[in-house]
This record gives C-alpha cells, sequence and structure tokens, in this order.
C-alpha cells in the first residue's frame, strides 16, 4: 500500500501546480530538501513515509512545472491567431476517419510567415479531405490560419486536445503531400497492417456490425454512425467499443492457454508479456489501453515471480508510469473513467456484493451471486464511480445502463473470441470472412439491436444539471466511505467459476439470439416485387433498387460513406457481397461520397458515370472501382439496361454532347433514369432543374409515372409544373435531410406535388422508405410507423 500512498502524492503536486502554476525551480528546490531529509531519516520508518510522501509531491509539482513551461515555450502556438502561414512537418499519429474528412494531427517542423522559413515546435490538429492519400509518417504542407482551440459551451476543447499536445488549429487549409516519410518504420508497418484489417472485416462482415468489431477488436474510432453511437451513450454501453483490461485479459489468457501448450511456463509468460505489448500499440495506445497493458503486464510480472498481483498496486503503478510521461492525462477524460472504473472495479463492488448476498441470503438465492456479480454488481460500481465524469463530459445520465449491461454484456466475450479469426480470414479471403462471421455477426447484431431499441426509450437518458465541486466532492468522499466498510466474504474460487461458466454459456444466450436473427435473414429473401429503397442518408441521395430475383442496383451513395454502408447492412442480407450495378448520377459529395467504400466492399458488376464526372470523389471512386477491373460506362441518353428479365433501366439525360465545366451548372448534367417493371413506371431525376424537366418533357413522351423521386431534395427550382402535369405521380419521395441548412424541401414544391395529387414521403420524417410493386400492385413501408399503404395504379 506505500507505492498507493506514494502515488496519492505525486498526483497531488501534479494537480497543485497546475491550479497554482508553480514554477519549476521552487518544486526542484522542494523536491531536493525533501530528498536529502528523506536520505538523513532513512532508519526511521514514519518519518521516512512522510519524507518519501514530500519528495513525490515535489516531483510531480516539478514534472507538472516542466510540462508547463516546455509547452509554454512551443513556438507553433505563438503564430496563433494571426495571418495566413504555411507549416510544414509531419503527420505523427494515425489519422482519425471521420464520415467526410480525415482529423490529421501534425508535427511541425517549419513555418513561412511571411517573414522567411523558420524553424518550430509544437503540433497542430487539421481536417483533410475524406479520400486524401495520408497515413502517419507523411509530410506535409498546410497552408491556412492557426487558430487557438477555442472553450466552447458545455465543453473544455482546448482542455482535450491540450492533453494530447495540440495548442493550434488550421481549418479548412490547403495542403500538398510533401517527399519522403518521417516516424517510425515499425509504427508505419502498423498503420498499413491495422488499415488492412479494418478493409478486411469491412468485406467480411455488414456494417454497422463490422464497425462495431473493428472498434472492439482494433481500437479503432468513428466506426459507428452518429446515431448509433449516440445509443451507445445514451445506454451506458460506450465501454463496450473502448480497448479496455476485458480486451486485454482475453488476450492474455488465450496467449497463455496457447502458449503454455507449446513453451515452458516461465518462457510462456515472457511471451503473453511480449504479447500484451504488441497489442497495446497495435491498438493504439490511448488511456486505457496503456492503463489495462501496464496492469496486465504487472499481473504477468507477479506471476513469473511467483507472487499474487496487488489490484489497488497495479493501479497505482499504471498511473504513475503513465503521468510521469504526460501528466497532463490527469485531465483526460478517457484517463478519469478508466481509473475510476477500475478502482470502483476493486474498492465498490465487493461491498455492493457484500449487501446483495446479504439480501439474496434473506431470500434462499445466494447461489445466484456470481451471476448478479458479472452482470449487475460490476456495471453498478463501475457506474456510480464515472458518474460526475460522465456528467462533465456527457451532460446526461444514463438510466437504463444497468439493463442494457445486462443484455449485452453476455455476449462480448463471444465477440472477442469468435471475432479475431474474421479480419485474419478475410484478408485471405472475404467470402470466407463472411462465412466464419455468421456467429459473431449474430452476436453484434443482438448488441446493436439492444442499444438501438433501448436507446429510443425517452427516458434512457436524461439531461443532468453542472455539479458544483462541493457536490462532486461529498460524493466521492460517500464512496470512498462506502468502499473502506468492512466486508463480510469474498466470493469464493468456485462461486467465481460458477459464474463464468453461467455468464460464458452459449447455448443460454446464443441459441434465442441466433433464432431471432437467422428468421430475421430468412425476411431478407427475394420475396418477387421490385423494391425502391429510399435510404435515409441525411442530406443527400441514396436509392437501392432489389429486383423481383434479388438483383441489386445503387444510384448514389449520399454524403457520409458509414451512413451509406449501415443502410445497406441492414436492408441488404447478410451474405449479400454484390452489388450488380452502381450508378453515380454526379460529382456532388452528397451524392457520391458514400459509393466509394461501396466499391471498396462490395463486388460490383457494373458502374454507371456521369460524363462531367470530375474531382477528388470521382477519381478516388473511379480508382476502387479500378481495382475491381471496374470500367465505368458514360451515361448518355437511350443507354438501356436490362436488369433482368422485365425490369429494365433507361437513361433519359443528359445528352451525347453534353457540356461540362465552366459555366454549366453540374447538376443540370445529373444522370435521370426511367426504371420499368409491369405497369410500374418510376422516374429518378438525380438534381436537375425545372428546365431539364422541361427539355424532357418537350423532347419525349414520359407518360405516366407511378413513382417520382423528387429533384435536388426538394429544392425550389426543380420538380417544376411542367414535369408534373406530364407525369401526375401517383407516389413521391423526397430524399433529404432533417433540419437541413437549405430550407429543403421548399414549400413552393411541396404545393405543387400536393396540387398534382402526388403522396408525398419524406427521409428526414419517415426515415428509409420502402416502395415495392409486383407490377399492378405497390406498397409503401415507412422506417418509423412501420405502417404499410398498398394500392392499385390505376
Amino acid at each position: 500500500m506505500t507505492l498507493v500512498l506514494l502515488t496519492a502524492c505525486w498526483v497531488a503536486g501534479i494537480v497543485l501546480a497546475r491550479s497554482l502554476g508553480a514554477p519549476l525551480w521552487p518544486a526542484l528546490a522542494c523536491a531536493a530538501l525533501a530528498g536529502g531529509g528523506l536520505v538523513g531519516a532513512w532508519r526511521r520508518r514514519r518519518a521516512r513515509l512522510i519524507l518519501a510522501c514530500a519528495l513525490c509531491l515535489a516531483l510531480g509539482a516539478g514534472r507538472m512545472a516542466w510540462v508547463t513551461a516546455k509547452g509554454a515555450a512551443e513556438s507553433l502556438q505563438q503564430f496563433n491567431d494571426r495571418g495566413p502561414m504555411t507549416v510544414t512537418g509531419w503527420v505523427c499519429a494515425a489519422p482519425s476517419v471521420r464520415s467526410d474528412a480525415l482529423q490529421v494531427e501534425l508535427c511541425a517542423e517549419q513555418i513561412d510567415a511571411g517573414e522567411g522559413v523558420l524553424p518550430v515546435g509544437g503540433k497542430l490538429l487539421t481536417a483533410l479531405p475524406r479520400y486524401a492519400n495520408v497515413h502517419y509518417g507523411t509530410r506535409l504542407a498546410i497552408s491556412g490560419r492557426l487558430e487557438t482551440p477555442p472553450i466552447l459551451a458545455d465543453f473544455d476543447y482546448r482542455e482535450y486536445l491540450l492533453a494530447r499536445g495540440i495548442r493550434s488549429l488550421s481549418r479548412r487549409p490547403s495542403w500538398s503531400i510533401l517527399p519522403g516519410q518521417a516516424g517510425s518504420p515499425l509504427l508505419r508497418l502498423n498503420d498499413r497492417l491495422r488499415e488492412r484489417l479494418r478493409l478486411a472485416t469491412e468485406r467480411s462482415l455488414p456494417d454497422p456490425e463490422a464497425g462495431l468489431l473493428n472498434g472492439i477488436l482494433l481500437g479503432l474510432g468513428h466506426t459507428l454512425p452518429d446515431a448509433l453511437y449516440t445509443g451507445y451513450q445514451r445506454t451506458g454501453l460506450a465501454h463496450i467499443i473502448v480497448i479496455s483490461g476485458f480486451n486485454l485479459s482475453l488476450v492474455v489468457q488465450l496467449v497463455l492457454a496457447i502458449a503454455g501448450r507449446l513453451l515452458h511456463r516461465w518462457r510462456a509468460l515472457w511471451f503473453c508479456l511480449a504479447a500484451t505489448a504488441f497489442y497495446a500499440l497495435f491498438v493504439g495506445a490511448s488511456p486505457p489501453v496503456v492503463r489495462a497493458a501496464l496492469m496486465a503486464a504487472m499481473s504477468i510480472i507477479a506471476l513469473r515471480l511467483g507472487r499474487r498481483a496487488h489490484l489497488l498496486t497495479s493501479v497505482a503503478s499504471a498511473s504513475l508510469w503513465m503521468t510521469a510521461a504526460n501528466p497532463l492525462l490527469l485531465w483526460s477524460a478517457s484517463f478519469q473513467l478508466s481509473f475510476a472504473a477500475t478502482l470502483a472495479l476493486a474498492l465498490l463492488e465487493p461491498r455492493l456484493a457484500d449487501a446483495t448476498e446479504s439480501a439474496l441470503g434473506k431470500m434462499g438465492a445466494r447461489r445466484w451471486l456470481p451471476l448478479v456479480r458479472e452482470l449487475l454488481l460490476a456495471t453498478l460500481a463501475a457506474q456510480l464511480a464515472t458518474l460526475p465524469i460522465l456528467i462533465a463530459t456527457f451532460d446526461q445520465v444514463s438510466l437504463i445502463a444497468p439493463l442494457a449491461n445486462v443484455l449485452a454484456l453476455p455476449a462480448q466475450a463471444g465477440v472477442m473470441l469468435l471475432g479475431a479469426p474474421v479480419p485474419l480470414v478475410g484478408l485471405i479471403s472475404p467470402t470466407l470472412g463472411r462465412a466464419i462471421g455468421l456467429p459473431v455477426w449474430t452476436l453484434l447484431r443482438w448488441t446493436n439491436l439492444v442499444v438501438s431499441g433501448l436507446a429510443r426509450l425517452p427516458w434512457a437518458a436524461v439531461p443532468a444539471p453542472v455539479l458544483p465541486a462541493s457536490v462532486i466532492w461529498a460524493f466521492y468522499g460517500a464512496l470512498v466511505g462506502l468502499a473502506m466498510w468492512p466486508k463480510r466474504r469474498r466470493a469464493t474460487a468456485i462461486e467465481r467459476q460458477e459464474a463464468l461458466i453461467q455468464l460464458n454459456n452459449g447455448w443460454r444466450y446464443g441459441l434465442p439470439v441466433a433464432s431471432v436473427l437467422l428468421i430475421a435473414l430468412l425476411g431478407t429473401l427475394p420475396d418477387g416485387r421490385l423494391h425502391l429503397v429510399a435510404l435515409d442518408v441525411g442530406q443527400g441521395d441514396a436509392v437501392l433498387l432489389r429486383t423481383p430475383r434479388g438483383h441489386t442496383v445503387l444510384i448514389d451513395g449520399g454524403p457520409d460513406p458509414l451512413v451509406l454502408t449501415t443502410q445497406l447492412g441492414d436492408v441488404l442480407p447478410f451474405w449479400q457481397q454484390r452489388i450488380d450495378l452502381v450508378i453515380s448520377t454526379h460529382s456532388d459529395s452528397d451524392h457520391l461520397s458514400g459509393l466509394v467504400p461501396v466499391a471498396q466492399r462490395y463486388t460490383v458488376g457494373a458502374a454507371i458515370a456521369s460524363p462531367c464526372a470530375s474531382g477528388e470523389l470521382s477519381a478516388a471512386w473511379l480508382a476502387a472501382l479500378a481495382e475491381q477491373g471496374v470500367a465505368p460506362v458514360t451515361a448518355v441518353a437511350d443507354l438501356r439496361v436490362e436488369v433482368e428479365p422485365g425490369v429494365t433501366l433507361t437513361v433519359l439525360h443528359p445528352q451525347a454532347n453534353a457540356a461540362c465545366g465552366g459555366e454549366v451548372d453540374a447538376n443540370d448534367q445529373s444522370v435521370v433514369c426511367l426504371v420499368e417493371y409491369g405497369a410500374a413506371r418510376i422516374l429518378l431525376t438525380g438534381d436537375v432543374s425545372a428546365e431539364v424537366e422541361r427539355r424532357l418533357v418537350d423532347e419525349r413522351e414520359l407518360g405516366a409515372i407511378t413513382l417520382l423521386k423528387v429533384s435536388h431534395h426538394g429544392a425550389a427550382t426543380a420538380t417544376g409544373e411542367a414535369l408534373l402535369a406530364e407525369a401526375q405521380p401517383r407516389v413521391a419521395i423526397i430524399s433529404v435531410g432533417a433540419d437541413n441548412r437549405y430550407g429543403h424541401p421548399s414549400g413552393v414544391v411541396l404545393a405543387r406535388l400536393a396540387v398534382a395529387g402526388s403522396q408525398v414521403y419524406r427521409t428526414d420524417e419517415q426515415g428509409t422508405l420502402d416502395w415495392s410493386t409486383d407490377g399492378e400492385r405497390y406498397w409503401v413501408e415507412a422506417e418509423t410507423t412501420l405502417a404499410s399503404e398498398v394500392r392499385n395504379h390505376e
């Protein structure tokens, strides 16, 4: 326990130095005095302990003061909030992939502020295009204005970035890749390997399950759509997608089980230690990962020395090493959450178990204690300890978290064990990866269903008020008092083993889940109808056609690649790895961004592209298609595709001599398609304007249209009276994002559709829309209402 006390003093020194702004030299002088006194009083135990505490306090203050002085001396931040300038440096962390951008940390080396090139030090954070070919070690030149990170109304963004050593931002810069590479070759190799495994998982499993598995196995962030990730926060299950002690413990157990059979016991322990370090570096050295890896390493070393690991000592040692490397981690939410949860499991959970055992004993149900501890009490203890931190970080409290953890946690051990082979096998064959991935997909699907179902409850999470410091200290004081309450009895090893057996009983938890989801799989088989699914991708367009025989056509991909692949994962059957035809109507990001990962993850049979395709997004899409050997066909009027017998797709626009670039509006060169099946006629208009619609009406006999995909998200400049008078669409679908800044759909367009007698459906209000027809009748199903309407074409 001595190390625990000394670590507490070290941390107190860091906090005091940060709060009081203590300078470096007085802290070092105090450390020297305490060190000298410690040497002189070494033989006296109490004096030795007091002076050792004083020494740690002074050293902690000195370490914080040194980091503060070093940060203040960094020259890059001296150029913040001035005019435009150019910074050259190298990408010193794996870029974080966002929906429409790459978030890049740049270690600066030189700066040109208009007065010549100067050497600089420090980090800046910037965002580059989503498909920029930038990786760890890439050398860059960034041109733009540097800014000091802001302090937002509900989040201290400056403090958050400071823990990562970032003191400058550059928004929307111009940039270029420089020759050469920097950084560690080993980390560059690690970055490439992790990217290949991520893609192998995505090719083997559909989203959002692939994203969840990548988060759990590879420690990748931003692998889930924002709506689903918010659901994990609302249900208190965000810890599932963070690499933590649970993941490391399974790695240690697996490696020990394998190495123990092949190597001598001691060599197996050293091999396990190396595997722990490798896994921690591989998934990224975030605070929870480093904490878990250090504690796992100390447990392994204790086994090697023939001693029992002491949890509190391991926690103290891990925090000492981490804050010595970077004392600013103390103000990192992930650091605080990780250590608070670990301490709760060590100190608070046994007291809760003691009270629960007493209650169960009175009911004659003591045999259920081990299972209750694993499923409920551990989660409850962790949530109590992290409650103030969660309130400060997310401004809400999850009320559904205990139930969510009871339903979701039993599947997580299976996710790790069954999911680990999927990316490895997927590197060899995505088809084989999908075959062996069905069991883990079932567990991942169950987890996502639990989250999405419980998160919809209005009381799942409630807003939390800002807590005064006095309330926080009183709360933690109460928890410490509860943790120090004398414990009656520890659960025996046999009880623990019984709990694990019950917890990991695959038949108990896996069979009902698998049964439910296999029924869902059967529901995705072709049903003899032509389906048009307007995917809810936000402010953009993405339409999926599924023919009566199961062929697929995807027209556009929306603005967010992750949202599109998630929508496809929900609509298409698990085994679907092929999209027969992909059409890009034009190059705007709200139509094209999502198509790039489709070409990377699905087998594309054929592609059709606008004759005016251009820009970085088009280049990335064409490159992804080229890797499959697919060369897109240029869309020109009268191009006819027989998707399958009875289902045809005809391009109506643009003309073969379409003008591109210059003053030509790219929206007016959108691909316009007519899909026909029996009596059903579907008109897909891209983003063309009312003028183009009028030309189509004048040049062609469009006739009556059953379903109209409204142009340009319902903008007032499209869906004109000429088109509506000719087509008289029975149904109109508007693909549009909720609360978009453009004011779509326009009230003018809605009024025109009402006059035309069209039944209007909108993705912003009703979510994904599934319109289907047997060639005579049609059905409409809206995601939000699950209501179905059946109508005849007449």
